[in-house]
């Protein structure tokens, strides 16, 4: 179903409940009620018989167990009541996909379109003010993406977001790991240039981190902009039946949401202190080639200094041995000068008597 407002408005403004003052609610069931028809292609919703209305696809849900009326999964005969929810004799229809949300503001009988439950969610916007904060709510069972917003750098014009969760044989560029769910975002009408304050929001199911031996902190999503690369990501909530987290990003294309497995966080610790060891020596205090050069001097001063005073130690000890030897053992030989004298003049006159 939709909820058309017969104004001049923004789909923004359109009430939860389509209760509010001229709005009405309408199944798309190929059939005109109040004037306005909507025909379900399979993939897109028409509408005509808008002037200038304001549409939105709507599950109108009282009772917030996910069927009312308009809901992709049928309506319950307790809507009205929600404590009877519980009782036996209320019984909702077997789900078949859920998904509610969506739209877009139409004028001069335009159409506006928007995608049905399923694997794809589209959005079209006739113009978007600049500094607008346009938020989506996906509300789609196939798709992990909850929601997503952003904020118009420029004014823009007739732009389209398409959101679609992809099969792993269905991608392009694959991404190695433990991946939950590829998620494209298409464009049309503007660029990663043209929009800022990019946050979306996702779920992933709390089976799939129990079956598969997963740690529910290590979610993250990353995006694929010539390469892989991962976006800060953090955990916003948490039940027993899925976590959802929220993550930011610098625009729109191809994303994939993924998960590290007991050895693989372990693995990631050690590196990651790996890279923060290497990053204290980088940071460490290194000689630059003039002080190197300085330590290397002062180092061949140091040893010429050594060898300078050992030389004039033994200088010292040379001169110390010499002046000892000319100052005690020169009278020696000055005595024994005398005495050989003394002899050769003594046989000298023995000598002379003889003859």
């Amino acid at each position: 179903a939709v909820c058309i407002k017969d104004v001049d408005t923004d789909f923004s403004s359109i009430s939860s409940a389509c209760d509010a003052s001229n709005e009405v609610l309408v199944d798309c069931d190929n059939a005109t009620s109040g004037g306005y028809a909507c025909f379900d292609t399979g993939t897109r919703y028409k509408i005509t018989g808008l002037n200038h209305s304001a549409v939105k696809e709507l599950c109108v849900d009282k009772d917030g167990d996910g069927y009312g009326n308009g809901c992709a999964a049928g309506s319950d005969s307790c809507d009205s009541n929600p404590s009877e929810y519980t009782e036996s004799g209320c019984n909702p229809p077997a789900a078949s996909s859920s998904g509610s949300g969506g739209g877009g503001g139409g004028g001069g009988g335009g159409t506006v379109t928007a995608t049905s439950a399923g694997i794809e969610k589209t959005h079209f916007y006739t113009s978007i003010p600049k500094g607008k904060e346009t938020k989506i709510n996906v509300n789609r069972k196939n798709i992990a993406f909850t929601r997503t917003e952003f904020t118009a750098n420029k004014e823009l014009k007739r732009v389209t977001l398409t959101i679609r969760s992809l099969d792993e044989n269905k991608t392009s560029n694959i991404m190695l790991g433990n991946v939950y769910q590829y998620v494209e975002i298409e464009t049309d009408g503007i660029t990663d240039n043209d929009i800022g304050n990019v946050k979306i929001e996702f779920d992933v199911n709390s089976s799939w981190i129990i079956n598969n031996n997963l740690d529910a902190d290590t979610v993250i999503l990353n995006r694929y902009n010539d390469g892989w690369k991962e976006l800060s990501t953090k955990k916003i909530n948490e039940s027993s039946n899925k976590t959802s987290y929220e993550a930011i990003s610098p625009g729109f294309s191809l994303f994939a949401i993924t998960t590290l497995k007991p050895k693989e966080i372990e693995k990631k610790i050690i590196e990651t202190k790996v890279k923060e060891t290497a990053k204290i020596k980088d940071n460490a205090t290194v000689l630059e080639p003039t002080a190197v050069e300085e330590v290397k001097e002062k180092e061949k001063e140091k040893t010429r200094s050594f060898f300078l005073g050992l030389l004039m130690m033994i200088l010292i000890i040379v001169v110390g041995v010499l002046v000892y030897t000319l100052i005690f053992d020169g009278s020696k030989i000055k005595k024994n000068h005398g005495k050989l004298i003394k002899n050769i003049k003594f046989k000298g006159s023995e000598h002379k008597h003889r003859k």
